[in-house]
Formats: C-alpha cells, structure tokens, sequence
C-alpha cells in the first residue's frame, strides 16, 4: 500500500487552503466590472505617488492608497502598438506579429484569429467599449467594434498622424471614429481627455445594471499634447504637467460615476501608461526618472511604468510591491476573475490571481523577455536583468522644446514608412547608440547605470539559458534565429503580393511562412446555381410552406441528416469559418459568413446550393474556406459561357466568370474578414448549370459535349491551375419531366467528365432524383418551383461537396 508522508501531506493541505481561499475572494464578487485606463506615453515619474512633485495627482494617489502600487510593472514593448496587442492578447507583440506602432499607411492590424481580451468579456455577458486610441490596425476587419467591442469613439492610430505631426508633413487629416464610421477630421485635440471621460461616464451610467469592460486608452500625454481651457496653466511643469493633471481629473470623474451608482466594491480600477516617456519632445515629455532611457527602448524607462490597481476586499489596500507583473498577466487574471475560458492558442501571460489578491508568500512573475520588434535586446529573471548587444535610441541633442523633438533644426526625416530605428531617429530627434553585453541588478540598481557581468559570470550564465529559450520560441532577428510559435498580423494587402503572376499557385506564400491559406471553391452556372430555395414563409405564402426548409426539417430525416444546420437553441447556424461571394448581375455585392442570403434574391429567405457544400467544405478542412458564386440565370454554354478554345465569340459571361473569381481573390480581405494574411488555394470548380442550351436542341446540343470539355480546359489555364478538381451537376430541369432532348444534354456532361485527360481529377454528379414534385413545392405556377423546394438544395449541395472531397482525395 502507498503512503503520502506527513510533511507532504501538511504541503499539499496549505496548498488547498491557499487555492481554495483565492477562489471565494474571486466568487465574492461574481463577475466583477473592469475599467483599465491606459496613459500615452506617460512617464514612471510623472504621477506623484511616484515621486512628481511638480505635477499633482490627488486622484491617482488615492487609488495607490485604496489599492496596490506596483514598483515592477512592465509592457510588452516600448511602443504603443505593441504594447496595446500585448495587454489585449495576453502574448509578446511579436508573437501576434504586432511589434511596433502602426500609421495610416498600414495595411495590417490584429489577426482576427487572435482571441482579444475584449472578445472574452463579450462572451461572457459584459458590456464593452473602447473610448480613446486603438492603434490595432485602422482597416475595416481590425476595428473595435469587429473585435469584441460594442462602442467606440476614438482614433485609430496616435494623434501625430495627421497634419499636426511636430516633423513629417502631408499625412491626411486626423479621422475621429465613432464605431466603424468617420464622423469628425481633425477634431480639436484640447478636448480629446474630456470627451472620453464624458463617453466614459455615460458607459458606466448606462450599464450599471450588468457587468461591464470599459477600456479607455488615452490619446494624452501623446505629442503633440494638448490641455482644455480649465487646466491650462494648473501646474509648475508647464503644458506637460497640466495635460497630465487633466488626466488625473478623468480618473476622479470615473471614481465618482462608480461611487454615485453604488459600483467601487465591485470594480476593478486599473490605471498604468503604454509606454514611457517620448523623451527628446523635451518640455512636452514626461520624465522616467530614476529609470534609464525612455520609450522606444528596452531599458526600464521605455518599459516599466507605474500602475495602481483597486478592487475593495479583493487587492490590498496600501501595498507596495516590486514583484514582477505584466499587462499580459492582467490577461490571464482577468479572464480567471470573470470565469472565462482561456484562448487555445499560446500565450504568455501568467495568472498571478495568488499574487494580486494578496496571498502570503504568493510570488509575481518570475522571467521576462525584452523585444524591440523582433529583436531579443535583453531578459529579466528575479532581480536580474542581461542585456544583449544590441543598438538602442538616446536624445540626439538638448531636449526639444516648444513641441519640436531635440536636433529639431538639424533633422532630416525620412517617410514616415520607414519605421526602423534610423528612421524614427530621423524624425524625433534621436541618435543611435550601442550596449554591449551587461547585467544589472534591478534591486539595487533600477536604473541601470552599473554593468555587474564581470562580477557575475554564473549570473550571465544562468540568464543565456532565458536567452535561449526565448530565441528558440519567438526568434531573435539580432542572431537570425528563426520564431517557431510567431503568428502572423491580420494584412488586408497579402493577396495581392501573393497571387502576382498565377492566380492558382496554391498557397505557396503562406506554406512558405507556415500560415494556413483559405480553400477556395468556385460556384459557376446559370439559375440551378443561383440559388430558388424558401426557408420560411416570412413575406410570402409560398404554398402553405411546402418545401420551405422550415416544413422540410421537420421530416425526422432530413433533421437528422442535416441538424448541423441548427444550434442548440434551434436557430439556424451562421457559419464563420466559411464565407461566400457572390457578385448578382443586378445588385450589389453580398458577401459574408455562410448562412442565407446568397442568392439571387439577395434577402434571407432563399439560398442555393452552397449552404450545404460549403458545410461539407468547411467540415473537411481546418483551413477558413471561400465560396466563390459565380452564376447568372437565362445563360447558355453554347452562347453565353462559350469558352474561348471552342472558336467563335467568347461568352460574355465567361469573361464574367474569370474576371470575378479574379476580383475575388484580389480582395480577399475586403470581403473575407477572418483572413489572416495566409495566402489561398484555389481548391475545387463546380459546373451546375440550368436548362438554357436545351432550348435551342438544333445547335447548342451537339456542341454541349466539346463546349464543356473547353471550359474546364480554358478554366484551368485562365487560373492557372492545371489540374483543378471540377465537379459537374447533372442538368436537371427546372422541370422533372424534361423534354426528351435534354438526355442528350445529360449524356454530354457524362462524356464530358469521362475525358481520358480528366481522370482523377473531373467527376459527374446525378442531381435529377433530387428534384421534388411541384405541388410539394413552395411556388408550382412558378416557372422555377420544384427549385423553390429547400429539400432539391440541399440534397444537390451535399451531392457536389461529397464528389468534391472524393477528387481532393484522389
């Protein structure tokens, strides 16, 4: 029999008791509010709880004393983007691939496959917004509100960009969002800190009733800094000290919203900076003392900043502590606060719940690793801190003054695209310096002034083993190591450099770079494709509901067959992770997640065959898959489709065809939101098409075998994909009983596919015993019923996605 002995036996009690004893003080208050106000580029001394004595903070000094002080609180980078992917992700930026700060001319943004913490609080039930500066790529699929927020009113990136920039000139206007939409150029910028606080104050008002995320990221004390009429003049350290103050103003006016609707014990107050301060603006700069540097780097001022936290009876009260803590970890916290799973993917923040809750002996974070984009610069474990031999910014001159960086008259810019070391150096008035390999002690040298490494060899030692690990998880551009668990941004530009020349070399970008690229099927036909199936009655009789997809899944096997189709609850499924595009030929483009709607219609009420194939495709695959539709009614092979190697006139609509699959690709990420920058494959063409050609039998029949036999070839070239798997629908109607020409058409689309030059990669599909009668359809005097019927479709769909799989497997 195995025994436990008495000492471990106490261990593991204490173990329980400590866990047990976090989680009731978690449970205490259920689903506790969080406020999190971020500074820009606020200094570590700027806040008088930090040591200012020129500037006052009455406010922020109070939640010190109500709360915890943090001496060791750090960002991910030293720079605003960074640093704001990493507090919403829980990851290092270069991990989501966010290293830097982004400009209007950015094309990227935050992956939409990344989890933000925003997404978390929303699927728990809190309300969310955003008041204040994004900076998380300002294209359409990167927005806060596309992100888990259901308000905001802000800027997309720092308030430099735009014509009141101290250096580049002709950045376009300043745009002011409020949710996705423009709705102010160039707002003045002295009443940026009271209107966010206003818009914070009604957030709380308006949600006192439910648990609520409000994150309000300052544009303030961001050069060019600016303050309102009430605080200009309030300070002894000029236009900075009085922006600061104004700052110290909002966070009282949240504390009074919170204490007037009866919400302080049960809010988390979280006040910190992004980075440190924008040193070489001089008199417009904070000041990092007694730190080393400032932002941009990653010496303590660029990255450790001040933050209090206060949660009443949660987080103690009067502490101050210089254990380690990241904004990443606040992540991991926050999500085990409010009972929220966390991502799959990997992340890097650790739950510091023992720590921030004050439970003895709990310990903060033990290592952290210092990157300056994609360059490992340095690693913290304990107290100690190794710099590498790396290149780092210092104010070139004097520090600037009157708004303009130091150097200012000297400076010569380089674009603002530039945004590498040298080219921020030439804009803001830095130089470019270097460190060699040194250690620091933190404790007893926080501002790295005194190298120790010859004093301690096992020290530096023992730190390469972080360095090492570090380099083989996230890469190191200074030694050319390569990231092995590095993610990539969101880019709304990566087709376009991908899919240059051939449109449908699959995926060879995005396997190159390790990402995963978008299965890609195209749709193409004349009305069969277009899409005739009810699934309701809602604004019209169609025949009692016969055949709606309604009455049709209430046969108990076709609710078996298909009960993917809805969720628990029983409300139809709208599918993510596969998107449709369909381009009509008269009306606008619809393009979205798979559902209803793509059809020629254009409402939510009938759909095609793509519901049920792009259920089969998106079951397949892990990767996202796209539809392309490419279908428009009244249309013949012999006329209208006519590919160019059967002679004559080429169709119209086949140039239609190639030119919208083209579009498509192109603007992937325009209309395909989830992109993620992985490139695509051009996977799988299918062929239904209607009844057209039979019309006229004299002359469209005979050629039906060879004009088919073209298109696939002609298909295959214009996309530049050899062997692309083409599944062909059998003709099937709209009639059941077709006339007697049209086995010839159905004969010919079976020779066709029979090609000895298509085998393996061309298949042929009955579809003609799917059509149902046309009194059980929705609509019988319609020329189209028995395509009205929701049962026709959905079997046809799964016929072409099954035989579809079956060639991908081949």
């Amino acid at each position: 029999m195995n025994t436990i002995p008495m000492t471990n036996l106490v261990r593991l009690l204490l173990i329980f008791l400590v866990w047990s004893s976090v989680d009731s003080r978690a449970a205490d208050a259920t689903r506790p509010n969080v406020v999190f106000i971020f500074a820009d580029d606020l200094g570590y001394g700027d806040i008088g709880c930090y040591g200012a004595k020129d500037i006052r903070t009455p406010n922020i000094d109070k939640l010190a004393r109500q709360g915890t002080r943090f001496t060791s609180f750090y960002v991910a980078q030293a720079v605003c983007t960074a640093s704001r992917a990493a507090f919403l992700t829980g990851c290092y930026a270069n991990r989501v691939g966010m290293a830097g700060a982004l400009n209007h001319t950015s094309n990227t943004g935050i992956n939409t496959r990344e989890t933000m913490l925003s997404e978390m609080f929303k699927r728990q039930g809190y309300a969310t917004a955003i008041y204040g500066k994004w900076h998380l790529g300002h294209r359409e699929p990167f927005l806060p509100t596309h992100r888990g927020f259901d308000e905001w009113f802000g800027i997309p990136y720092s308030n430099d960009n735009g014509p009141l920039h101290p250096v580049t000139r002709g950045i376009p206007s300043l745009p002011m969002y409020e949710n996705d939409k423009v709705v102010e150029l160039d707002p003045d910028q002295s009443q940026f800190t009271r209107r966010l606080t206003e818009r914070a104050v009604g957030f709380i008002e308006k949600n006192r009733d439910k648990p609520f995320f409000l994150y309000l990221p300052h544009i303030m004390p961001h050069v060019p800094i600016f303050a309102s009429a009430r605080f200009k003049g309030t300070s002894k350290r000029g236009l900075y000290g009085d922006v600061v103050q104004e700052l110290d103003w909002s966070v009282g006016e949240i504390m009074a919203a919170l204490r007037k609707h009866g919400l302080e014990e049960r809010t988390i107050v979280v006040f910190t900076s992004d980075n440190g301060p924008f040193l070489s603006y001089g008199e417009h700069a904070g000041s990092a003392r007694p730190l080393r540097e400032g932002k941009l780097t990653t010496f303590g001022g660029g990255v450790q900043v001040p933050c209090v936290m206060r949660w009443p009876g949660h987080i103690p009260a009067g502490r101050v502590t210089d254990e380690l803590v990241t904004t990443m970890d606040l992540f991991v916290s926050f999500a085990r606060w409010m009972k929220a799973p966390l991502p799959q993917q990997k992340i890097d923040g650790t739950d510091l719940t023992p720590f921030l809750l004050g439970v003895k002996g709990a310990k903060g974070r033990e290592s952290f690793w210092f990157y300056s984009g994609d360059e490992l610069q340095a690693v913290r474990v304990g107290d100690w801190k190794l710099h590498l031999p790396h290149e780092y910014l210092t104010v070139a001159a004097s520090p600037g003054k009157n708004g303009k960086p130091s150097n200012w008259e000297n400076l010569k810019p380089e674009a603002i695209e530039l945004s590498g070391i040298r080219g921020i150096a030439s804009r803001h008035g830095y130089r470019v310096e270097k460190i060699g390999l040194a250690l620091f002690n933190l404790k007893d040298d926080p501002g790295e002034t005194h190298d120790v490494a010859s004093a301690h060899p096992e020290i530096v030692t023992r730190l390469q083993t972080e360095v090492d690990r570090a380099r083989a998880d996230l890469g190191d551009t200074l030694t050319g190591t390569k990231p092995t668990h590095a993610r990539p941004p969101g880019d709304v530009s990566a087709p376009a450099r991908q899919t240059s020349a051939s449109l449908g070399q699959p995926g060879r970008t995005a396997k190159q770079a390790g990402k995963s690229p978008v299965k890609v099927f195209v749709l193409a036909g004349q009305s069969n494709m277009e899409g005739q199936a009810v699934v309701d009655l809602e604004g019209k009789d169609y025949n009692e509901g016969k055949g709606t997809l309604d009455m049709v899944m209430r046969e108990p096997a076709m609710a078996q067959r298909f009960r993917h189709l809805k969720d628990t609850q029983g409300k139809w499924v709208v599918r993510d992770d596969v998107w449709v595009r369909y381009q009509r030929e008269h009306g606008p483009l619809l393009a979205g997640p798979l559902g209803f709607g793509f059809s020629v219609y254009g409402d939510k009420h009938h759909f095609g065959p793509e519901l049920q194939f792009g259920h089969a495709m998106g079951d397949h695959f892990e990767n996202q898959v796209l539809l392309i539709k490419t279908a428009w009614g009244g249309k013949s092979l012999f006329e209208d489709f006519r590919p160019p190697s059967s002679g004559g006139k080429v169709g119209p609509y086949y140039t239609k065809m190639i030119t919208e699959i083209q579009e498509a690709l192109s603007n992937l990420p325009k209309d395909f939101p989830t992109y993620d920058g992985g490139g695509y494959e051009l996977a799988g063409f299918v062929w239904y098409q209607g009844w057209n050609d039979g019309v006229n039998p004299n002359t469209a029949i005979p050629e039906y075998e060879a004009n088919l036999v073209n298109l696939i070839k002609d298909v295959r070239k214009d996309l530049g994909v050899p062997k692309l798997p083409v599944v062909i629908g059998e003709l099937t109607g709209p009639w059941v009983k077709a006339p007697p020409d049209w086995t010839k058409l159905r004969e010919a689309q079976a020779a066709a596919a029979a090609h000895p030059e298509f085998t393996g990669n061309v298949a042929f599909v009955s579809t003609r015993d799917f059509v149902q009668k046309p009194e059980d359809s929705p609509n019988p005097t319609h020329g189209h019923h028995e395509f009205g019927n929701a049962k026709t479709y959905l079997l046809v769909g799964d016929a072409l996605g099954n035989a579809l799989k079956e060639l991908l497997a081949k």
